[in-house]
């Protein structure tokens, strides 16, 4: 339901830089591709071209011949998923997603036109995402029956912890595939608050797998801080740290030992610590990006500030009206600034209704700001996927001071604050498992971790 746009995580030790240091992977893909006899009953399946780009490389590139066979070998940075081109008289006609990992050679028979969805695509990390992408959409399904009201709110942390148990499983049946991180760390989002700490025996059984202890380091300290307080699970992460055998796992642990003082409102301290990582750790592009943009968190957005306040046009079944931060005083509100452009959002709108569901009867409330400045965009996306909450109109963030007040550097970024306009949390590109976490503790119990 919610891992693939939350990839970032289980490679969020890995910088830019350290990307480029790495020697490139090799894997073989090969296969058929044909073209429907009713649309070319010549038979000949030659100069179909299949293309995989990742930003100005190219990463594979195979000419089928008169059979429509093909066969070459794909040369990447590291192991991730990828789209495949495929293309005829220069024509783009489909486009599928790959996974590409060292030495896993990837089969593919497919017919034009109906290639996209329905090709084959065989190898052992390809498999292991199609079984986890199947489970993405069962559990999807029954979140979706929850949230109409077949499991109580009470009830919550056992279904999650259910489907924890589930994905976990996955992760064990392929631990050393991408799948299995993703499932790993879908596990360890919906049960790092369990009461039993089964995220704990699942630390310990895995010490050598880079992607548990990261992980590890996310949630295993959040559930520390959940049960035994904020020095306690510092304390926690110090023993952690000192037994990772992994220099980018304690880069990230130091990262988020910064951003989880931070998020718990220990401005002083978590400022310390990042004047200290500048010290400690070689910074690129993406760490000063990142240390520049926390620190101006830190200094003015801090849980318990007020979120700065903003006056926007927005519109909701056929209406336009002002919208303020007052406006939303008495209950608490999930607030984000997205692109409804990028295919990542589209992934994530579904299942943002369905959290909205979940808790409108508790009064949470939904605004979200488009970064389009065209309303026939704006209105496009919403008439074909339905609108539940107020959208701000085309423009309208664009033309305010929002993105320097809120420091809205990447997107999507999302605001939780409470019945008094207070920041909760913010979440850059976070999980969608790990809000809902935070909105149900900040419902049920009047506070966050």
């Amino acid at each position: 339901m919610f891992a693939l746009s939350s990839a970032a995580i289980v490679s969020c030790g890995k910088t830019e830089e350290k990307k480029e240091e790495r020697q490139r992977s090799e894997t073989r893909i090969h296969g058929t591709i044909t073209v429907d006899p009713t649309l070319d009953d010549t038979r000949n399946y030659s100069g179909i071209t299949l293309l995989i780009r990742h930003q100005q490389d190219t990463l594979f590139h195979a000419v089928t011949g008169r059979e429509g066979t093909f066969d070459s070998r794909a040369t990447f940075p590291e192991r991730n998923t990828y789209i495949l081109e495929v293309q005829r008289n220069r024509q783009r006609l489909a486009d599928t997603m790959l996974v590409l990992a060292p030495d896993d050679a990837i089969f593919i028979e497919g017919m034009l036109p109906r290639f996209s969805g329905k090709a084959e695509i065989s190898s052992y990390e390809n498999d292991a995402m199609k079984t986890f992408v199947r489970m993405e959409r069962q559990y999807s399904r029954a979140f979706t029956l929850a949230a109409l009201g077949e499991v109580h709110q009470d009830s919550l942390p056992a279904f999650m912890q259910q489907w924890s148990g589930l994905f976990w499983q996955l992760f064990e049946r392929y631990p050393e595939t991408l799948a299995g991180s993703l499932a790993a760390q879908e596990s360890f989002q919906m049960s790092y608050l369990d009461q039993d700490q089964s995220w704990m025996q699942r630390i310990y059984a895995y010490p050598e797998n880079e992607t548990i202890q990261l992980l590890a380091a996310r949630y295993g300290f959040m559930a520390k801080l959940y049960a035994d307080g904020l020095d306690e699970a510092l304390v926690w992460l110090d023993s952690l740290e000192a037994n990772i055998p992994f220099p980018e796992v304690r880069k990230q642990l130091a990262r988020n030992r910064i951003e989880i003082l931070y998020d718990s409102a220990r401005t002083a301290e978590a400022y310390e610590y990042l004047e200290a990582f500048d010290r400690a750790f070689d910074t690129g592009t993406d760490l000063d990006m990142w240390r520049q943009a926390l620190g101006y968190d830190i200094r003015y957005l801090a849980p318990g500030e007020p979120l700065p306040d903003f006056e926007l046009p927005f519109f909701k079944d056929g209406e336009r009206f002002t919208r303020t931060l007052e406006d939303l005083a008495g209950a608490p509100a999930l607030i984000e600034v997205v692109s409804i452009a990028e295919r990542s959002y589209r992934l994530d709108y579904q299942d943002l209704q369905t959290v909205y569901r979940m808790f409108e009867d508790q009064g949470l409330q939904f605004l979200t700001l488009p970064m389009e400045e065209s309303q026939t965009l704006v209105n496009a996306f919403f008439e074909e996927w339905g609108q539940q909450w107020p959208v701000a109109e085309a423009g309208a963030y664009r033309s305010s001071t929002l993105e320097t007040d809120w420091n809205v550097y990447e997107w999507p970024v999302r605001f939780l604050v409470d019945a008094d306009g207070r920041i909760v949390r913010k979440f850059h590109g976070t999980p969608l498992n790990e809000i809902i976490i935070e909105i149900n503790t900040l419902i049920t119990n009047g506070e966050v971790l």
